[in-house]
């Protein structure tokens, strides 16, 4: 147990989700530890809806420290980094804000930093999905659980938390967030690999540590699931751009290692295709099929699009109006 009173700041960067956002807000008030506790920041990525007007009339009645952060430039990663600068508490946790936090969220954070006297660099759990909308009967609740087990671990190198439950320490935050502004959601348009990025750094910066990222299923939050990302055409996407962000994050330095980059995704891609046509009539849904089969073949094609240097840009969701 720390002799002080351990201060941690949740992060929430919102981009045009004023309906969600209050709900994300209200689930950390009803938390299991005093207020005194924790801080909530919330970053407003020009979110062009209520979401200002909403977060301040939350800020007058609220039984917690909230701070509204207003940042223009678009981006996730910028958004983080934002959030990151305005908090006060020696850890700072991201969530997203679609999220919900169970009332023992914090209080389960603090007993892991407790746990390991404030030495643990970063950690994080489950993410469990909810749904907004009716879902379809081919849709699997593994598509948008995140969870590394059912057993507490060290993470891997290969190995990342997912960023709407992760925490880190905040002097070691700001050691590895560096070349991560250009990734994840850029407004509308999608943009994934900046939890990854930050991991990748995490074991960059410190290889002889093998206790870097504690993972734990007991901290667990709930993620928003619209009728959207119930979709083949969605889940398509996410694979092409997640294949695109993985060639920009490795890319290979030299022109015969872009070479044997390019011929080697090539190669797999065609590997992928005859191994999904041959699995047809292991599902019995076509739509699952289209998805676990179908889906690392159009990853490895994104892979292949960024290696022809000419990525393609899509929306994650619906325009606002």
């Amino acid at each position: 147990m720390t002799e002080h009173k351990l201060l941690v700041s949740i992060i929430i960067c919102t981009y045009n989700r004023s309906e969600l956002l209050s709900a994300a807000i209200e689930s950390l008030f009803i938390q299991t530890v005093p207020p005194d506790r924790y801080e909530i920041v919330v970053v407003d990525n020009f979110s062009t809806d209520a979401t200002r007007n909403i977060v301040l009339q939350i800020k007058k009645n609220s039984p917690v420290q909230i701070s509204y952060v207003f940042e223009e430039k678009q981006g996730l990663g910028i958004s983080r980094t934002t959030g990151y600068l305005a908090a006060r508490g020696e850890y700072i946790g991201f969530i997203d804000d679609d999220a919900k936090a169970p009332e023992d969220f914090i209080e389960k954070a603090i007993e892991i930093i407790e746990k390991f006297n404030c030495q643990v660099y970063s950690f994080g759990g489950k993410i469990i999905p909810y749904y907004l909308a009716p879902k379809p009967d081919w849709f699997q609740d593994r598509y948008e659980t995140r969870t590394w087990g059912d057993n507490p671990r060290w993470l891997e190198k290969n190995e990342a938390l997912s960023g709407s439950n992760m925490f880190f320490r905040k002097d070691i935050y700001e050691q590895i967030h560096s070349g991560t502004e250009a990734l994840g959601m850029i407004g509308e348009k999608m943009g994934l690999g900046e939890d990854k990025a930050l991991f990748e750094n995490l074991f960059r910066l410190f290889p002889d540590r093998k206790d870097l990222a504690y993972y734990t299923p007991c901290l667990f939050v709930y993620h928003a699931v619209p009728s959207y990302k119930m979709t083949i055409k969605y889940r398509l996407k996410r694979y092409f751009s997640n294949g695109q962000v993985s060639f920009q994050r490795k890319r290979p330095i030299g022109h015969m290692e872009v070479f044997r980059y390019g011929i080697r995704q090539l190669l797999i891609t065609v590997w992928l295709t005859c191994k999904a046509v041959f699995s047809i009539f292991k599902h019995s849904r076509w739509q699952q099929w289209i998805l676990e089969c179908w889906g690392p073949v159009v990853k490895r094609l994104g892979m292949v699009r960024a290696w022809l240097a000419s990525p393609i840009e899509f929306h994650s969701r619906t325009k606002s109006k």
